[in-house]
């Protein structure tokens, strides 16, 4: 099927799974080295469900599929820069609230 997310490679798949193992990387294809069939996260999924499918199958960037394409891939990163985001909002929140009290 075209455009079906076949696989995901990322830069642990490059430690382990080629440098550690002594591949060639001008030679190894990725289908070789490339984690078939990943998890995916839909793009309604909460912050919070994100971090714990991550924590819970330890792996740190889920491709964001909808409608079986990929839209998107997360990072740790994009979750941690949305819960600072939001802890931000969230005092300046509180903090308005207290000064009106």
């Amino acid at each position: 099927m075209a455009g079906r997310l076949a696989g995901i490679f990322t830069e642990r798949d490059l430690a382990v799974r080629v440098v550690a193992a002594g591949r060639d990387p001008a030679r190894t294809l990725l289908a070789k080295v490339m984690t078939p069939n990943p998890d995916t996260i839909a793009p309604l999924a909460t912050v919070r469900d994100a971090l714990n499918q991550m924590s819970g199958h330890k792996y740190r960037h889920p491709p964001v599929v909808e409608n079986n394409r990929l839209v998107a891939i997360v990072s740790i990163r994009d979750l941690h820069r949305s819960i600072i985001e939001q802890m931000e909002t969230d005092i300046l929140m509180l903090a308005e609230a207290l000064l009106k009290a």
